[in-house]
């Protein structure tokens, strides 16, 4: 979802579009499931479906808050074309749940579908019959819209694949008793200016894509390559992935260093026990 009005949206396109090459790229399959448009045509949110090997495990790393810096295409043949915005795109990224998969299988009692006309862009057709459709589940009141195919068939397909992706979501951080829904957990509070989900800034003036999750020169690409391309991306997740290992390797580290420790106290504690025990019977000996 985009978040700074027009030019958030468009930006939103463009990561988009880089997106779908890199999916395209990686023989990854593709999907859009949904798209809601600005006036202007461009996207102010869009939910879409890859599929593929290591698909999930590579873009979780685009979860989070996208940043981006520029002057508005509005404004850069006037008088405040120096005038840079920033605006901000999060992307929430979930694993699919699939019919069949545990806990995947919603009742149909939980379940309440409506159908109404689509609305907007779709021609003749679209726009007078009952293709569009809103799945809520009752008991946690979860509900999807989807109005993008002109079959109500496929529509409500495609919202109850989301509509499980969330539920398993939902399941998830309620085991992990966490109290924030998918984009607040992604976003870390303040998705324009920071937070601990701020995963990229893209400068456009200096033509650079900074990765805040990275440090030296694997934290920086070309940004016009990057989104034009997708050029970069891959090492991006592949620099994230060793960073990811080499944390994971410390803690292991440290808790068996913490283990070791905490033996070597428990012995010299058992030690001193064992010496204040015998010289508490000398004592009773000697009277």
């Amino acid at each position: 979802a985009g978040v700074g009005g027009v030019e958030a949206a468009h930006f939103l396109g463009q990561l988009g579009r880089c997106w779908r090459l890199y999916s395209e790229r990686r023989g990854w399959r593709f999907e859009q499931l949904r798209v809601t448009r600005t006036e202007q045509g461009d996207p102010s949110e869009f939910i879409a479906s890859v599929s593929g090997d290591g698909a999930y495990a590579a873009l979780r790393h685009e979860a989070g808050v996208h940043r981006v810096q520029r002057v508005p295409a509005a404004q850069r043949s006037s008088a405040n074309a120096k005038k840079m915005q920033t605006s901000a795109v999060l992307c929430a990224v979930l694993p699919e749940a699939r019919e069949g998969d545990e806990h995947a299988d919603i009742p149909a009692a939980d379940l309440r579908v409506e159908t109404k006309r689509s609305s907007g862009a779709g021609g003749q057709h679209v726009n007078t019959t009952d293709s569009a459709v809103r799945v809520t589940h009752t008991p946690t009141g979860i509900s999807v819209s989807i109005q993008d195919e002109r079959s109500q068939h496929r529509n409500r397909d495609k919202a109850m694949r989301v509509l499980r992706a969330r539920l398993a979501d939902r399941r998830r951080r309620e085991e992990s008793a966490s109290r924030l829904d998918a984009y607040d957990e992604q976003s870390g509070g303040n998705f324009l200016f920071g937070g601990d989900r701020r995963v990229r800034t893209y400068h456009f003036p200096q033509n650079r894509c900074t990765d805040h999750r990275l440090s030296g020169a694997a934290a920086h690409a070309d940004l016009t390559r990057l989104i034009e391309e997708a050029a970069g991306l891959e090492e991006f997740h592949q620099e994230l992935d060793m960073d990811e290992a080499l944390r994971s390797l410390e803690e292991q580290e440290r808790a068996v260093a913490g283990q070791a420790g905490s033996s070597e106290s428990s012995s010299a504690e058992g030690s001193a026990k064992r010496g204040r025990r015998e010289r508490q019977r000398g004592q009773q000996s000697g009277r």
